[in-house]
């Protein structure tokens, strides 16, 4: 079985940056603190909210909710080709060489003379798969 993809998701995020904080429920609700990925913000939102966002560790009040909803949505990398180009552009140079060979056994599938162009039409998922190959983050499950 292949990794799902908010796993997947959630492995380009976490690798880009992104950070887990929780969203604290008020006292009159039982199902306890929701756990979100965010980029972490430059400065708080100055609005007034009870739902603040808290690092999951609860160290830092980073925004509210309106800013939650504005900023905080992860990427949907396996259907999106401008959020892997986004993250493909975070790559090294020695990450990008891998990545690129990654990508190239994809399309060569076997052929000892694949056509490169083949290089154009892969799918945002193909390269969501490669990049976490890249990094040694997929799993095979």
């Amino acid at each position: 079985m292949i990794m799902k993809q908010d796993e997947q998701r959630i492995a380009i995020a976490e690798w880009a940056g992104w950070q887990w904080y929780r969203i604290p429920h008020s006292e009159r609700e039982s199902r306890g603190p929701l756990r979100c990925l965010f980029l972490p913000a430059i400065h708080e939102y100055e609005g007034q909210s009870p739902a603040w966002l808290v690092k999951a560790d609860g160290t830092e009040r980073i925004c509210n909710h309106e800013y939650m909803w504005r900023e905080g949505m992860v990427p949907n990398y396996p259907e999106d080709l401008n959020a892997m180009a986004y993250a493909q552009s975070r790559l090294s140079p020695e990450q990008l060489d891998r990545y690129a060979d990654i990508l190239c056994d994809m399309v060569a599938d076997g052929d000892p003379d694949p056509n490169i162009t083949g290089l154009l039409t892969l799918t945002a998922a193909q390269r969501a798969e490669a990049l976490l190959r890249t990094l040694n983050l997929w799993k095979d499950e």
